[in-house]
């Protein structure tokens, strides 16, 4: 269960809380569908095809990292060099975005200078890492999985009630902020909804290579997105570390459907709760990844907003 909890907190990270409200506020409910689908698939098929796979092989040649798959498979050392330098580089860009994410929540629940949004989380961080190495990560990994589908639920529940259920919500939305946010993302600009400061798919590339069809472009990239998510996040290895450390191979079984459920609870909620701050947070936000922690302080108590901006660092 821990392992299950741990690899679902990696596959998320502070992704879920900051940027999936924070798509759901800017961009609407396009999101939902066509990022958050191939989200919640990945999470479980990736245990699902590779769990037990990983499981045996970690145990048969002694496997601790993603890098030492390749050495052992391919018996060469040069390969494992390699790949161990893309991982720093590609790392350190993933690491600085959650901690981007970090910095953005608790500016926008503190009101603190950026940098100390940054520094904080860092050094807690390092800290637990140092004294618990990796059982200590999959501790707070699976404590704050919990904390996750908690806060998510809360804010539905919270964020329903105040608009009016799900129906009134979507039909405020409709007349009262844009039509625009319930339509394809192509439709969503500076000009038709408040807040967007640039659009998410440019024109240009619309009227260059599909004849300013945005239907036909559409229809065209939207396979190939879909499935080249599913392949990159299958392949995340912070979270296929998660697959050589879990004891019972009957966890292989059932791990991958909690995994489905729990993925659905917090992208496609995440999402969700972000549209549904465009009614219930009056000002249009400077930034929509201050969409979290602005929902927590207008729906929950402070002590419950302590803890959801406390589960995203």
């Amino acid at each position: 269960a821990l392992i299950t909890l741990s690899y679902a907190a990696a596959f998320v990270s502070s992704h879920s809380m900051i940027a999936l409200p924070s798509e759901g506020y800017a961009w609407g409910s396009f999101f939902l569908t066509y990022y958050g689908a191939p989200q919640v698939i990945a999470m479980g098929l990736c245990f699902l095809l590779l769990g037990k796979r990983l499981r045996i092989a970690s145990e048969r040649i002694g496997l601790i990292s993603w890098p030492d798959f390749y050495e052992k498979r391919f018996e060469s050392k040069g390969l494992k060099v390699f790949i161990s330098i893309v991982l720093i580089f590609a790392f350190y860009v993933y690491t600085a975005v959650i901690y981007i994410g970090f910095a953005r929540a608790l500016a926008g629940y503190l009101g603190i200078p950026y940098w100390v949004g940054v520094v904080i989380p860092a050094i807690v961080v390092s800290i637990y890492t140092m004294l618990g190495g990796f059982r200590g990560v999959v501790w707070t990994d699976a404590i704050q999985a919990i904390l996750f589908i908690i806060v998510v639920l809360v804010l539905l529940v919270t964020g329903l009630i105040a608009v009016g259920g799900p129906s009134v919500a979507i039909e405020r939305i409709y007349n009262e902020v844009s039509p625009q946010l319930l339509t394809y993302p192509y439709y969503i600009t500076p000009e038709t909804v408040p807040g967007v400061k640039f659009p998410l798919m440019p024109k240009v590339h619309i009227d260059t290579f599909f004849g300013g069809s945005w239907e036909t472009a559409i229809t065209a990239i939207a396979p190939a997105v879909f499935a080249t998510n599913i392949i990159f996040l299958m392949t995340m290895p912070h979270v296929m570390m998660r697959l050589y450390a879990y004891k019972e191979m009957k966890v292989a079984r059932w791990a991958p459907l909690i995994l489905v459920v729990i993925g659905a609870i917090v992208i496609f909620g995440g999402r969700f709760i972000g549209l549904l701050g465009r009614l219930i947070i009056p000002e249009v936000l400077p930034t929509p990844d201050f969409a979290f922690p602005r929902l927590l302080l207008a729906l929950t108590p402070i002590w419950f907003s302590a803890i959801g901006i406390a589960a995203v660092c």
